[in-house]
């Protein structure tokens, strides 16, 4: 994650495990990280908090404006629009893009 991403890393964490090493640890695969089903993992992108849940289950509406840049808590959590979140999660590998682009179903 980029130095921008603080926010993310904040909000994403939720556990003992910062969400930022787990996306940045070269000792882990991060396609693995994202299909782990350990409890740290699950928590993160099962927490029944408002914001978490809305980013993958909220309405169309809720969802376009998170992942659009809204100014509102799913800004702050993604740092900005849609195009930003896809080369923060994407630019990794292929593996990490179909992981994060079907993950609302298979982690939640």
């Amino acid at each position: 994650l980029s130095g921008r991403t603080q926010a993310v890393h904040i909000q994403l964490t939720g556990s003992s495990h910062p969400v930022h090493r787990q996306l940045t640890c070269s000792s882990h695969p991060v396609h693995r990280q994202f299909t782990c089903r350990t409890q740290a993992v699950h928590r993160q992108f099962t927490s029944s908090s408002q914001a978490v849940h809305r980013q993958f289950t909220g309405s169309s509406q809720a969802a376009h404006r998170q992942f659009t840049g809204s100014s509102q808590a799913a800004n702050i959590q993604f740092t900005g629009s849609s195009h930003l979140v896809h080369r923060q999660f994407t630019g990794r590998t292929q593996a990490v893009h179909r992981q994060l682009t079907s993950s609302s179903q298979a982690a939640h």
